[in-house]
């Protein structure tokens, strides 16, 4: 890959798929640090992923606290 040539951004559906599955695995108990900078590598490949991350992230506390306050 030459200097010029951009590695392309994902489409937005993709991104979002991919941030929930991080999700997922950040909190299925088993994390590493691994996948923590695993995470922290992915969110830096373009702003479109660390956006996907952090609407994955406001979904799922969203969800936590509804079903929290609702049982």
């Amino acid at each position: 890959m030459s200097e010029n040539d951009v590695s392309p951004v994902p489409c937005a559906e993709q991104l979002k798929s991919e941030a929930q599955d991080w999700i997922v695995r950040l909190t299925s108990g088993r994390a590493t640090t691994t996948d923590a900078n695993a995470l922290n590598a992915w969110c830096q490949r373009s702003p479109a992923h660390a956006h996907a991350f952090a609407e994955a992230k406001a979904l799922w506390h969203a969800l936590k606290s509804a079903a929290q306050s609702s049982f």
